[in-house]
């Protein structure tokens, strides 16, 4: 980060800094379970200090720029995004490892299972000094796909390759649970939940950090982590087929009023949505960009998403997210919300006010 900021002080328009700046902060944000805590800085800082980096006006898009892209369109469940995103990078470097391992994640979790296998041994080969990201990618793709024994073979590789990335042992105990090995599951797990909480994690926060687009994943990946050690409170099933396309989305939003609260600190927010596309937001901050305070902006519908701008922060440029929404029998579980609003700063469950 020193480094980079020095670059931009010695050339304020030199677009490669700014991009691999916000590199850095996007990792830490989005991969490395840690980099909050090494950073000094919380979640939701590290992603408003990528998106700030990332929409400076001396930026030309190049490589890292699409990768952080797909990074965190797929933190957002947006796969087919996160998968251009991706192939964008590659158009533009194509023997980029980086690129073939964020193509191969996007795919991975979009259930594109052999394609992203196929990617993630590619970017081993391209570079072979650095092989346990691609081998954990080979892991994942062997847990999406039912083989346990395959997944912990490659992630303890994974692991021994870089230790310090402890997220790996998420998929890892699951892996575990299904092989019906208890106490390493348990070991795996506490390894895991050490990185994202200081406490056991909730099962919540434990499946809001595996983006998967496939339901029978999700709740086979949800019941293994709840039996390898996850506080069971229930989770918000962001599942493909709860997702609302951009009909959907219109009919729900636009001319409503909605109210809404935090998933993990319960703060209250609240939007007045008109038929036009206008949208006043008041209460807590549920997106980069937008403060605790009322803001006017204006939204329309793109490839099934809610994208919107917001003039009192220009700089943020066009916020899109998706919606999802809670089948009547979940909500109680999933807690203060029919639907789910999935932003760059987390997910926001909400209700239509009548």
């Amino acid at each position: 980060i020193a480094s980079f900021k020095q670059a931009i002080e010695l050339d304020a328009d030199y677009s490669p800094a700014y991009t691999a700046l916000a590199k850095v902060y996007a990792s830490a944000a989005v991969r490395d379970y840690q980099g909050s805590r090494l950073l000094g800085m919380n979640w939701a800082h590290l992603v408003g200090e990528t998106l700030r980096q990332m929409r400076h006006p001396a930026i030309v898009p190049d490589v890292d720029f699409h990768i952080v892209q797909s990074w965190m369109a797929l933190k957002k469940r947006q796969h087919r995004r996160a998968i251009d995103e991706a192939n964008q990078a590659l158009s533009l470097s194509p023997n980029s490892a980086d690129a073939l391992e964020a193509l191969a994640e996007a795919q991975i979790f979009a259930g594109q299972i052999e394609a992203g296998l196929g990617n993630a041994q590619l970017a081993m080969r391209q570079n072979p000094a650095q092989i346990g990201r691609p081998l954990y990618l080979m892991g994942l793709a062997e847990y999406m796909r039912g083989n346990p024994e395959a997944t912990i073979d490659l992630i303890q590789k994974a692991i021994v390759q870089n230790p310090q990335r402890i997220e790996y042992s998420g998929v890892l105990a699951a892996a575990y649970v299904e092989q019906d090995k208890l106490e390493p599951a348990q070991a795996a797990f506490i390894t895991f939940g050490s990185s994202i909480s200081p406490r056991s994690p909730s099962l919540a926060r434990v499946v809001s950090w595996f983006p998967a687009a496939d339901r029978s994943v999700i709740e086979r990946y949800a019941n293994s982590m709840h039996i390898a050690g996850a506080n069971d409170n229930g989770y918000l099933p962001l599942y493909k087929e709860n997702r609302l396309n951009g009909d959907e989305i219109n009919a729900l939003l636009f001319g409503a009023k909605i109210k809404g609260r935090d998933f993990w600190i319960h703060d209250r927010w609240e939007q007045q949505r008109n038929s036009d596309g206008t949208v006043e937001h008041s209460g807590a901050s549920i997106m980069s960009g937008l403060q605790s305070s009322t803001m006017q902006g204006f939204g329309r519908i793109v490839e099934n998403m809610l994208c919107e701008r917001w003039p009192e922060f220009i700089e943020s440029g066009e916020i899109c997210v998706t919606i999802y929404r809670v089948p009547g029998q979940e909500s109680q579980t999933t807690r203060r919300g029919d639907y789910v609003m999935v932003t760059d700063y987390g997910t926001h469950p909400f209700r239509i006010v009548q």
